[in-house]
């Protein structure tokens, strides 16, 4: 939601907007991810990184968007109902994804 005035956008509220969803992208992060780890050099923080953004991108489903995944792999995409559940991992477990194989 945007505040308009005199019909343009309020831009200390578009800023505070962005702020406040990165906070909110920051505390996901330390939530799911680096609360469980412990890293000892910037590699294995950029590594943990890299697969976290992965799998919020691609895997895991998005509440605000009608519980859908925004960008799934083809290989992902749901299958027929009949099909086997399948789990995919990364981090050794800690992030999951679960789908069906296609048709």
């Amino acid at each position: 939601m945007l505040a308009t005035f005199s019909g343009s956008v309020d831009q200390e509220l578009l800023l505070h907007n962005e702020y406040l969803v990165t906070e909110n992208r920051i505390r996901s992060v330390e939530d799911e991810l680096l609360s469980k780890m412990i890293l000892f050099e910037e590699s294995s923080l950029r590594h943990c990184l890299e697969n976290y953004v992965n799998h919020f991108h691609a895997e895991r489903n998005h509440e605000g968007n009608g519980n859908v995944i925004l960008f799934p792999a083809p290989e992902d995409r749901i299958g027929e109902m009949s099909v086997d559940i399948q789990t995919r991992e990364r981090l050794g477990g800690l992030l999951k994804v679960y789908y069906r194989d296609a048709a």
